[in-house]
């Protein structure tokens, strides 16, 4: 699709197509846009000859099911000092100046185009296209007297893992509004106190949580689930808790430090009503071979815990970690465990991670085919910060519980099986 030559505001606003996207001025929500085969839709940060100071648009190109790979390519690229255009799919790339690289990926794609205050420029005309159609195999009749023609039977569904993608949590930024649907906020009340944690969404009536949130006498009545927040105070759905389960080695009736050496510190929350999923709530995959170590591996903390000024942020936050050696970790904390933890560290500073408040919250790994899975659930931060590892003996433990729980599964055309 050719770029639209800039003349009249008013004239470009009405002969743009619908799924054509230009940034508007200041801050807005996240938009969708599906890009099916043949599909091809112009990008713009914004309409004048300049982009305007603080602006903070996004947009999700969701593949569809006839595509089957989808490329971002910018004819024009020119932005300010301090502004970025950041290209999210498995990972999160992010262009400034004069500097932009086509971005191709076999997945969503978001793009998202922040500017400052302070001096502007030319901004950026890009395109969104589906490069790559998806296969389809036909059985065709040898005989007029055969079955009709039939496609093969898609697999089964699976809503786990899709991030609504661009991108303290110390040291980290704020997430896009409902960029991992699957992050929960727990509130709980013991005795006269208020205590909050996060969790994260495993199926449609299943949380996962850490054990020392809901341990020493936490009556499930006093839970509250909040579903559905990018803001913590407005949660699409605010869920009740029916059953708290933990692994057998957690003793629920002492504090965290007699346990964190015995057994993996998870728990599983199951609330009084299914919930229906939506782009807001939906859950996270369980990782498709918890077995690997993931070290070096780059992944993402989010939570609503401290941040620098040690406030509590009301929207959620994410920060880029990485996986380090096991053995450097239980070098840093006696009570680490090979088989029972997993530890990352922040990749912008080593201090860079989880605190207070992101107890219970997902590490989450962007799988083969685009897909997050939860590695870790936050058990501990400090430098490095400690996660319970979703272990093979974990994710069964797990499966036993929750029976539609979704398993990442970059073998399966969907990236993901049921269980």
């Amino acid at each position: 699709m050719g770029h639209l030559t800039l003349v009249t505001v008013g004239l470009l606003a009405s002969l743009a197509l619908a799924d054509d996207f230009v940034c508007p001025e200041g801050k807005s929500d996240n938009d969708v846009i599906v890009v099916e085969a043949g599909d091809s839709f112009d990008y713009r940060t914004q309409e004048e000859d300049e982009y305007s100071g603080n602006t903070d648009c996004s947009v999700m190109y969701e593949m569809g099911e006839s595509c089957a790979k989808m490329q971002f390519s910018c004819s024009e690229f020119q932005l300010g000092k301090g502004d970025t255009l950041f290209v999210k799919a498995k990972k999160n790339k992010k262009f400034k100046k004069s500097k932009f690289k086509t971005q191709t990926y076999a997945g969503d794609m978001t793009v998202r185009f922040k500017s400052n205050k302070k001096k502007n420029d030319i901004g950026a005309q890009c395109t969104m296209e589906c490069i790559k159609d998806a296969a389809t195999t036909t059985e065709v009749p040898t005989t007029p007297f055969t079955e009709p023609t039939t496609t093969t039977e898609p697999e089964p569904s699976c809503d786990c893992g899709l991030a609504n993608q661009p991108s303290k949590i110390f040291g980290g930024e704020e997430a896009l509004p409902h960029e991992y649907p699957w992050n929960v906020y727990v509130s709980m009340k013991k005795g006269t106190s208020w205590y909050m944690c996060g969790g994260a969404l495993i199926s449609n009536q299943h949380i996962l949580t850490a054990a020392h949130c809901v341990d020493e006498g936490q009556k499930a009545k006093n839970l509250f689930i909040r579903i559905g927040a990018h803001n913590k105070n407005e949660p699409e759905i605010e869920a009740r808790v029916s059953k708290i389960d933990v692994p057998s080695t957690w003793d629920m009736d002492e504090d965290f430090g007699w346990n964190v050496s015995d057994g993996p510190d998870a728990a599983i929350l199951t609330l009084k009503q299914p919930i229906e999923f939506s782009w807001k709530m939906r859950p996270i995959c369980l990782p498709s071979d918890p077995s690997v170590t993931y070290e070096s591996e780059v992944v993402q903390a989010t939570g609503w815990g401290r941040i620098e000024n040690n406030g509590s942020p009301t929207n959620l936050m994410e920060v880029d970690v990485k996986i380090i050696d096991i053995q450097t970790c239980m070098n840093s904390f006696g009570s680490v465990v090979d088989s029972i933890h997993i530890c990352a560290t922040g990749v912008d500073a080593s201090d860079f991670g989880t605190r207070g408040g992101d107890s219970g919250s997902p590490l989450n790994y962007p799988e083969v085919g685009g897909r997050y899975s939860i590695i870790g659930i936050n058990s501990y931060n400090s430098d490095p910060d400690v996660f319970t590892k979703v272990t093979p003996e974990l994710k069964a433990w797990i499966l036993s519980l929750v029976p539609g729980a979704q398993i990442a599964d970059p073998t399966s055309t969907t990236g993901c099986s049921k269980a």
